[in-house]
């Protein structure tokens, strides 16, 4: 499956909110950061959350919104945001739900960090 099409089937609100030209962009500055040759058959599942992250990293702006909303009120508008949790070497990627499961697929392959999970992706 094109990553392109993998992206909008793993993130449908992005693919409403950004057209086929800005989410290429989004997978062509995803693409520096992983390597067909290290990800193997989890390589356009990989770049597709990778670039889901960095889509939805995009839409947080300036305002610095971290974590999930935990709090809004209307009157003298407000929002509260919860703390992700970041882990050493992790960067932002614990800022999104992509991001996080990037990590689960990048720590499966050999390479790039220790194998912390028992998932299975179907690969050989």
């Amino acid at each position: 499956m094109p990553v392109l099409d993998t992206l909008k089937l793993i993130a449908p609100a992005l693919a409403v909110a950004y057209d086929d030209t800005q989410l290429e962009a989004f997978i062509a500055l995803a693409t520096c950061f992983v390597s067909a040759s290290v990800f193997g058959c989890a390589y356009s599942q990989a770049l597709a959350f990778l670039a889901a992250h960095i889509a939805t990293l995009s839409t947080m702006g300036a305002s610095g919104a971290a974590g999930p909303v935990t709090g809004e009120r209307a009157g003298e508008v407000s929002r509260n945001y919860a703390q992700p949790a970041f882990l050493p070497g992790n960067h932002d990627y614990a800022l999104t739900a992509y991001g996080r499961r990037y990590l689960e697929i990048r720590n499966t392959r050999v390479g790039t960090k220790p194998l912390t999970t028992g998932f299975s992706f179907g690969c050989p």
